[in-house]
Order: structure tokens, then sequence, then C-alpha cells
């Protein structure tokens, strides 16, 4: 996903004319994933007290 974005996502008309790529080194691609991992919270997401009311 960080690929796609940093070159500038898929030509489209519905695009954007400012909606631009970037550069990203492969450093800085790691830290950035590390990061958006990061603020994934396992231990609340698999935790049946904040799950689906209505779930069977």
């Amino acid at each position: 996903m960080v690929d796609h974005y940093a070159s500038g996502g898929l030509a489209s008309p519905a695009r954007s004319s400012l909606v631009k790529g970037f550069a990203i080194t492969a450093e800085e691609k790691a830290d950035l994933i590390a990061f958006l991992e990061s603020l994934t919270d396992v231990a609340f997401l698999e935790n049946p007290l904040f799950g689906d009311p209505w779930k069977d």
C-alpha cells in the first residue's frame, strides 16, 4: 500500500490533479509500517467486551 501511495496511485479520470506521488526510502518505508502497526491494539480488537453486541 505504501508503494501504491508513493507512486501517486492509479491514473483515473476521477483522481484529483492534486494527488502526487512522493519519494520514500526503504528505511522510511519500514519506519512508517512499524509506526502503523503500533497503532493496532490487538488486546482491544480481540476483547469480546468490545465486540459486536448483536452477534449471536
